[in-house]
């Protein structure tokens, strides 16, 4: 055996050349490996192009695989040589791949030499597949018992009384318990272990003797063996399979996974589906993709009529396709073709030595930033979150809880000055048109999630109402984030039974912003859900949040809410673990989506209205306008006009403090000094800018005004404007913004 291993090494390390890059760039070498094993005398260069290398890779490989095939019985008498020569022939074919899908790139004409090879492979494979599986059965004394390993224990299976679970669980019943040779009595008692619910009821009055197992199988196949009922169920079922949307090989395979398992229940009902192919065949077609729909339509293209089979060896096949060569789907960026660059989301916290604004990059302390400072409360709340900064100090070594700066001037609180909220009510507010007066206000949970539609996420506000027995969203969401409704027809009753009608439902797709959880709920569509939650925005600046993971980080600000989840999928959601907040506020429970904020808080104190859930837009609401309101009707009664073009004109109302308004050219300035700098980096950007300002100038709805006609003594204001992507519009990815709440000098 030895002598036999000696001459195979011999004759490998005779034959395999070893492949090294010359300095001479496009060009390589082969080396003898006579001299890479130590032998005297100087290495033998030769200087190949590409194609040669690859040609002889090629032609080197082949040999081998012919050589080691042919040599198979030098190595018949041991099995492990065999397992090695074997494993030498699948690294011969891989180097031969390799080489030769090369070599087609670069000559689709090299293909015809493909097939003798693959052809000798498959056949030396399984010859040595053969003689390894021979030789280990030979091996093995006459005598040997084969001790196998002990397999898992096989669970029961289950059955609820699903008219669709019958015949799967029968099957399986019948051939673990009731066809062996074991007592009745211990037939029944597996019995009554595998049911549940309604199928239980059945016979769960019978007492476990050995009598009764025959009337209790008798009992079910009496109820649930109905061949009429079966074959109902499963035939709507095939029709209403879901229709594959997306070119995906995994969706086509439940398609037919599921065809075939209700077409096998079917034809176990003794129904004849082998006549039903124009059925199936026009039946599962139209529920395939568009892009397979049209390759099956010029595959089965001619006069004679496709069968089921054939159609399903097409999916089969372009399944395989589809797995081979995962389709490649456009990610969408920022703007069309301009990159969006992606922050990394891993933050390092560790002590800074200088002042780098993280806003703008520049070197000044972050209040001090005009991209911070013209930034809304909500905002500048966002930008503390994601930089990770002291909600005291704006810095970002330390938390709040380790803060030594004072807090806030107004308040003395402990927040920055920059976010600090004017308290909007006390104890002297009263409000008209009352329907209830309550000490407290209540705080409805509301927590916000990402809609998955299609390859994109749609940030989404819900309210949590263990009060509904459905689910709900807003017909303003659906049209926004393009999902496919479909009609229905039901009445939704509220408080004092009034009664709204819904036309459409929906299957909607989400997922939490802070866990993995996911779910696809049904919603009912309407025209509104409720008034903005909460009613007004709430001062929560003594409430310690700051740690807290929300599951709707602004559920203090009043804001509409686009959907809204009933009792079930709310319960589905909770988890255990809740926290008090303080004294006379609302609690903290945990949630698949984070914590939710809900319960009584007494940060209100007016008079206010309760609202009702699924608004009746068309209750008239009668109460008393105060003066400002009063100034605005007439100032849209006396100025309102109608131009030659049909367009109507309003004038603005404007306060008494217009003439306060301050500079505003310096911030405005500023702004379009800085979009100039990003003009300079994005030629793109660039230009779709002025593409947007020429239409807006065509338009009519801007005109160029020279210095000289500025009046600086009667008030007049400058706009900052900036770019805005919408990737979703199918016209305009890309829209300028007028930021008419800029501040001026003033702070006005």
């Amino acid at each position: 055996m030895s002598e036999i291993n000696q001459e195979e090494q011999q004759f490998v390390e005779a034959e395999e050349v070893l492949l090294t890059e010359v300095e001479n760039p496009g060009a390589h070498c082969l080396v003898d490996a006579a001299a890479s094993t130590g032998i005297q005398g100087s290495p033998i260069f030769v200087v190949q192009s590409e194609l040669e290398r690859l040609l002889s890779q090629r032609n080197h490989s082949s040999s081998r695989i012919e050589h080691i095939i042919e040599t198979i019985n030098l190595f018949q008498e041991d099995a492990i040589l065999l397992e090695t020569r074997r494993d030498m022939l699948k690294q011969c074919y891989s180097n031969y791949d390799t080489a030769q899908s090369s070599l087609e790139q670069l000559n689709p004409e090299e293909y015809r030499t493909r097939d003798s090879i693959e052809i000798k492979y498959i056949a030396g494979l399984a010859a040595f597949e053969k003689a390894i599986h021979n030789k280990r059965k030979s091996n093995m004394a006459p005598n040997t018992q084969v001790e196998f390993a002990r397999l898992p224990a096989i669970d029961l299976p289950t059955f609820n009384g699903a008219s669709g679970q019958w015949l799967e669980w029968i099957g399986k019943f019948n051939s673990m318990i009731h066809n062996r040779a074991i007592p009745s009595i211990q037939k029944l008692e597996y019995l009554k272990v595998s049911l549940r619910g309604a199928a239980l009821a059945v016979i769960d009055s019978l007492p476990t003797t050995e009598t009764n197992y025959d009337i209790a199988y008798e009992l079910l196949s009496r109820r649930f063996n109905n061949s009429k009922l079966l074959i109902q169920q499963h035939t709507r079922e095939l029709f209403e399979l879901k229709t594959v949307e997306v070119e995906s090989p995994t969706a086509l395979r439940e398609l037919f996974d599921s065809a075939r398992k209700h077409l096998r229940c079917l034809e176990t009902l003794q129904q004849p589906i082998q006549a039903w192919d124009a059925i199936l065949v026009h039946l599962l077609s139209n529920k395939l993709d568009h892009a397979t729909r049209r390759q099956w339509e010029t595959a089965a293209s001619g006069t004679t009529p496709a069968t089921y089979n054939q159609l399903e060896g097409f999916v089969l096949d372009r399944c395989q396709v589809l797995d081979a060569v995962p389709i490649k789907r456009k990610v969408p960026v920022e703007g069309g073709s301009i990159t969006k660059k992606i922050k990394p989301e891993s933050r390092s916290f560790v002590t800074r030595t200088d002042n780098k604004c993280q806003i703008c990059d520049g070197h000044h302390y972050i209040a001090t930033c005009n991209g911070y400072r013209i930034k809304s409360i909500a905002e500048k709340l966002q930008t503390i979150r994601r930089y990770s900064l002291c909600y005291n100090c704006l810095s970002t070594n330390h938390s709040v809880e380790k803060c030594r700066s004072t807090g806030c001037r107004k308040c003395n609180k402990k927040h920055h000055t920059s976010i600090h909220r004017e308290s909007r009510y006390n104890g002297n507010t009263q409000m008209e048109n009352t329907y209830y007066h309550l000490p407290t206000d209540v705080l409805i949970p509301t927590a916000s999630i990402l809609v998955m539609v299609a390859e994109k996420t749609i940030l989404c506000r819900v309210l949590l109402d263990t009060g509904s027995q459905s689910n709900f969203a807003t017909e303003s969401f659906i049209r926004r984030a393009g999902i496919v409704t479909t009609p229905a027809h039901m009445m939704v009753k509220g408080f004092g039974q009034n009664g709204s009608l819904i036309r459409e439902k929906a299957i909607i797709k989400f997922k939490s912003r802070n866990s993995d959880y996911c779910q696809s709920v049904p919603v009912f569509v309407t025209s509104s859900i409720t008034d903005p939650i909460p009613r007004a925005d709430i001062d929560i600046d003594d409430w310690n949040l700051f740690e807290e993971n929300l599951a709707d980080p602004e559920f203090h600000l009043s804001r509409n809410v686009d959907m809204l989840f009933g009792v079930t999928l709310v319960l589905d959601i909770l988890r255990s673990g809740n926290k008090q907040i303080g004294s006379k506020l609302p609690l903290l429970q945990n949630t698949s989506l984070g914590w939710i904020v809900g319960g009584t808080t007494c940060k209100l104190t007016a008079h206010h209205q309760v609202s009702g859930f699924i608004s009746d837009t068309t209750a008239a609401i009668t109460r008393t306008w105060n003066e400002e309101e009063i100034f605005v009707e007439n100032l849209f009664v006396t100025t309102t006009t109608r131009d030659s073009n049909g367009r109507f004109k309003v004038r603005l109302p404007l306060k008494d403090s217009h003439k306060q308004l301050g500079d505003s050219r310096t911030l405005a300035l500023d702004k379009f000094l800085k979009l100039e700098n990003r003009f300079q980096k994005d030629k793109e950007l660039h230009q779709q800018y002025i593409a947007f300002m020429k239409t807006y100038l065509e338009l009519g709805h801007m005109k160029r005004l020279n210095e000289r006609d500025i009046d600086y003594d009667s008030p007049h204001y400058y706009f900052p404007h900036h770019p805005v992507f919408k990737l979703e519009s199918s016209t305009t990815k890309m829209r300028t913004v007028f930021n008419g709440s800029a501040v001026t000098s003033s702070v006005i």
